[in-house]
C-alpha cells in the first residue's frame, strides 16, 4: 500500500512540476513579494508592519490559489481522461489513488510555501535585520488550511466539472472564513433560517482557526493552542473529506 501511495505521490509532483501554470503562479508570487519592497518604502515608519501584512497576505493568496486549482485538476483530469480506471484496475485501490494524489499535492504546496518564504524572509531581514520565525510558523499553518481546501476540491471534483469545482471550493473558502459572522446572524433569524445557518456552521470547515496573521503583524506571540489545534483540526477534517472522496470514486466505478 505504502509503495503504491509513494509512486502516485511522486507522479503527481512530477506532473505539477511540468505544468506551465505552476511556474506562472510561482513567478507572480515572487513579483508580488518584490513589489512589497517599494510599497513599504512609501509608508511612514511602518515599513516592517507593511511587509508582514502584505507579505503574509500574498503567501496566503498564493497557497490558496494553487490549492484550489490543483486540488480541482488533480483528480478531475483523471476522470476526464479515464486514466483512473487504468490505475485502479491494477493492484491499486481507490484509497491509495486518493491518498497518493493528496500527499503529492500537499508536499508541493508546502515546498512552494517554503520557497516564497525564503524571499519574504530576505525582504524582512533587509528591513530590520531580525529573523521572524512567527511568520514562518503562520505559513506552515497555512499549509494545513490548504490541506482542507485540497480535500474539499478532491471531493467536489468527483461530482462536478473543473469550473464548477473551483467555484464551489471558493465558496467553501469564503464561508469557512466567515462562520463567526453567520453564527451571529443566526441569533436573530427565524426558525428555518436559523436551522440552515447552524447546519452550515457545523458542516463547513472553520478556516479562521488557521489565521493569526494579525497577531504576528502586531508582534504578539500566538498561544500553543492556536498552533496545535488547527493542525489537529486539519488532519481530522481532511481525513474525513478524503474518505468521502474515496467512497464517491468507488460508487462511480461499481
Amino acid at each position: 500500500m505504502l509503495k503504491n501511495i509513494h509512486l502516485i505521490s511522486s507522479n503527481t509532483i512530477k506532473e505539477i512540476a511540468r505544468d506551465k501554470v505552476f511556474y506562472g503562479l510561482f513567478g507572480f508570487a515572487l513579483i508580488y513579494l518584490i513589489s512589497i519592497i517599494f510599497v513599504s518604502s512609501l509608508s511612514l515608519g511602518q515599513d516592517i508592519r507593511v511587509v508582514k501584512d502584505l507579505g503574509l497576505a500574498g503567501i496566503y493568496l498564493y497557497s490558496t490559489i494553487i490549492s484550489i486549482y490543483y486540488g480541482t485538476t488533480a483528480l478531475s483530469r483523471e476522470f476526464e481522461r479515464k486514466t483512473y480506471l487504468t490505475v485502479i484496475s491494477r493492484p491499486v485501490s481507490t484509497l491509495e489513488l486518493v491518498l497518493g494524489k493528496f500527499l503529492g499535492l500537499f508536499t508541493i504546496i508546502l515546498a512552494n510555501i517554503f520557497l516564497v518564504n525564503i524571499l519574504y524572509t530576505i525582504i524582512l531581514l533587509s528591513k530590520n535585520g531580525t529573523f521572524d520565525y512567527l511568520s514562518l510558523l503562520q505559513s506552515l499553518i497555512l499549509g494545513f488550511e490548504a490541506a482542507i481546501l485540497v480535500s474539499a476540491a478532491f471531493l467536489l471534483s468527483t461530482r462536478f466539472s473543473e469550473l464548477t469545482t473551483i467555484i464551489l471550493t471558493t465558496i467553501v473558502l469564503f464561508i469557512g472564513h466567515n462562520l463567526a459572522i453567520l453564527k451571529k446572524a443566526a441569533n436573530g433569524a427565524f426558525f428555518l433560517l436559523n436551522w440552515l445557518i447552524n447546519t452550515i456552521y457545523y458542516l463547513f470547515p472553520n478556516l479562521e482557526k488557521f489565521n493569526f496573521r494579525n497577531t504576528i503583524v502586531y508582534d504578539q506571540i500566538p498561544s500553543a493552542s492556536q498552533i496545535l489545534l488547527p493542525i489537529l483540526y486539519s488532519v481530522v477534517f481532511s481525513a474525513l473529506l478524503l474518505w468521502l472522496t474515496n467512497i464517491s470514486i468507488k460508487k462511480q466505478t461499481e
